[in-house]
């Protein structure tokens, strides 16, 4: 079934710093035209608090910096074409994503480590072995975690058509 989409001309900012401000989540596949929806989100400390639009996307540029010490800026540039209504199923899908299935995944280690490191009176050659460990993993399941979000988002996201209509009655102004 397509969505509904209106153009909009004065698109919300969609900026963040220190994880906080507003941010797109919860991509689709682009369509036949190369466009694809997202969730803009106001967040905090990088997590989604409040969906505040479902926008409409084309992508503008990829690009990168070059490496400085341990900062790499790679990062997409986008145009908001227009707005559409928030889809309850998408929302539902950013909030698991990033408040349960990202936290269980970055705790989980650090819940392990605790575990084993409680009331133990083992040399330290053993504590470090398994600090080593408690970091390998956490790196792994980072790096698996990050792997697993850019096959949904090449493979599994879902594909969304687009019909372009009038704005909705007392929305945004648009062109």
């Amino acid at each position: 079934m397509p969505d509904a989409v209106w153009p909009t001309a004065f698109p919300r900012p969609t900026s963040s710093r220190n994880g906080f401000g507003r941010e797109l989540k919860g991509f689709t596949r682009p369509d036949g035209s190369g466009g694809r929806f997202a969730t803009c989100w106001v967040v905090a400390f990088g997590l989604p608090v409040v969906p505040l639009s479902r926008c409409y996307l084309s992508q503008e540029r990829a690009f990168s910096t070059p490496p400085r010490g341990f900062r790499l800026r790679a990062a997409t540039r986008y145009r908001i074409e227009g707005e559409s209504r928030v889809r309850v199923a998408e929302v539902a899908r950013t909030y698991a994503f990033c408040w349960l299935l990202v936290p269980a995944v970055v705790l989980a280690p650090l819940l392990v480590l605790l575990e084993r490191v409680d009331g133990d009176d083992r040399s330290n050659a053993s504590k470090a072995a398994l600090v080593a460990a408690f970091l390998a993993v956490l790196v792994g399941s980072i790096l698996v975690l990050t792997a697993l979000l850019a096959a949904y988002r090449a493979r599994w996201a879902p594909v969304r058509t687009v019909v372009w209509v009038d704005p909705p009655a007392g929305g945004r102004r648009t062109r």
